[in-house]
């Protein structure tokens, strides 16, 4: 059977719910209990026992028929394709969200593709760069590997739809990406775009139009949940954006979750310096633009490599120059107003929902022992933890979202990240180098290893934490 044929039926079986639930619904709403109804509540003491037997006999049936579907729902497995059966039950895994119309297979398209709905305009050109190994204090030296910056562009896109908390830009014929997330490694599906299958495909949930919009700048994405990729990577495509000044004036289309954090506002207060007006869009709307500007981001990572062990040097590729305009843009005047001082941190994740770090307490008490202070980013305004990054001489962090107010730093202040060797991670290091920053790095032991190495349980040595001290 065929991909298509596969999402027909899936469309089918969904319709055929959604149909059953309305129907319910309705009858629901209609039904005041009548004669049988007032019967059974009134005499609940009677019927009670023998509703009881009814679910008894009832659970007996359904192990009965689950046994004899078993043998096909084997078969089917093992003669099946994993994404086939990804379409069959797409269906049944949305079939209660009221506003989803139908499913839809559609092709992947970098937006540097030659497209009659996209227009591309390159405002730097490709330049050299490089992704830094921090140094081990004594395992290594640290290394530069040299890389390619890409092009940065601006994109714009006609008749287009973007939905709420979703990288999806469509025309519901192709889904336009970056250019590195079209990797075959890298695993799109998040929200309405619900899966990828082996063959470059995905399919996405089409629900109806909940606006019409003329023009926009699309601030929309997954990761805009999370501090890092909130600040740095969303944020920095603003900054893109306004360095053409026709788009000074066009609305900005900026995730709804935004308005529910504090240093979330604030963070994007300072990007928009030129008080673009602002279009909230809630998680899995679909927005209609007629004429819409997205912009490439100073960093070139993808976002969701399938397996673990796929990670290369390469995924790590930061513009240095868009990353040092977008600093300026988040750094306030106020900001590291004081005197650069001799303090030194260790950044905490005691207090978040991934510590990650099983022996935190153990490794802050020795850093304490040496002068240094803790601190906890997230019960810390913005402008709070700018004062305190971009005053600090040394600061040592596990790695995580934390991380990204290395922004604040001042050139020459030392980093020091506690992460596993084994994850190959090289983003803050690298970041780091393009801020002019002194990085280092202190290898963690995993004791519990996940799919997605950010859950990684892991164990630092204690000694070598004194070798970094010293």
């Amino acid at each position: 059977m065929t991909n298509k044929l596969l999402l027909w039926i899936a469309n089918n079986k969904f319709a055929k719910r959604k149909k059953a639930n309305r129907s319910r619904e309705k009858e629901n709403k209609n039904n005041k209990w009548g004669y049988l109804g007032r019967f059974l509540r009134i005499n609940r003491r009677f019927v009670n026992p023998i509703l009881r037997i009814i679910r008894k006999i009832t659970r007996l049936f359904m192990g009965v028929v689950r046994s004899l579907i078993r043998i096909p729902l084997v078969f089917i497995k093992r003669h099946m394709k994993i994404e086939n059966i990804k379409i069959l039950s797409v269906a049944y895994y949305s079939a209660n969200i009221s506003n989803i119309n139908r499913f839809i297979m559609m092709d992947i398209l970098s937006s540097d593709s030659d497209n009659e709905q996209i227009d591309s305009y390159v405002i730097r050109e490709k330049e050299e760069g490089a992704v830094c190994i921090p140094q081990h204090l004594s395992v290594n030296d640290g290394e530069l590997v040299d890389v390619v910056v890409p092009e940065l562009k601006i994109h714009k896109f006609y008749d287009c739809t973007v939905v709420g908390q979703t990288h999806i830009v469509t025309n519901y014929r192709f889904i336009f990406t970056e250019d590195y997330n079209t990797d075959s490694r890298v695993d799109l599906s998040y929200g309405d775009l619900l899966c990828c299958l082996s063959n470059g495909r995905v399919i996405v949930a089409q629900r109806e139009i909940s606006r019409h919009i003329d023009r926009g700048i699309s601030l929309l994405a997954p990761g805009n949940y999370n501090y890092y990729h909130l600040m740095i990577e969303t944020m920095s495509r603003l900054t893109l954006i306004d360095e053409c000044a026709e788009y000074r004036h066009y609305p900005i289309l900026v995730d709804s979750l935004i308005r529910t954090n504090t240093n979330f506002l604030e963070i994007l207060n300072r990007c928009n310096i030129y008080k673009h007006p602002i279009i909230w869009v809630d998680k899995n709307e679909h927005v209609k633009v007629k004429e819409l500007i997205t912009a490439s981001s100073c960093v070139f990572m993808p976002g969701n490599i399938k397996h673990r062990d796929d990670i290369t040097v390469n995924d790590f590729v930061i513009s240095s120059w868009l990353l040092n305009k977008h600093k300026q843009r988040l750094t306030t005047s106020s900001g590291g107003t004081s005197n650069f001082t001799d303090a030194k941190y260790i950044v905490s994740r005691r207090n978040t929902e991934n510590s990650r770090l099983v022996n935190e307490r153990e490794v802050v008490e020795v850093y304490k022992k040496f002068g240094y202070e803790v601190i906890y980013p997230e019960k810390l305004s913005l402008t709070q933890q700018e004062e305190l990054f971009s005053n600090a001489k040394d600061i040592v962090a596990t790695s995580g979202a934390a991380m990204a107010n290395i922004i604040f730093c001042r050139p020459e202040t030392r980093i020091t990240i506690i992460i596993p060797d084994e994850h190959k991670f090289y983003l803050y290091s690298t970041m780091g180098y393009c801020l002019q920053l002194k990085m280092y790095a202190i290898n963690a032991g995993i004791e519990k290893k996940d799919h997605y190495p950010g859950l990684d349980i892991f164990k630092v040595n204690i000694n070598d934490i004194m070798t970094n001290v010293l």
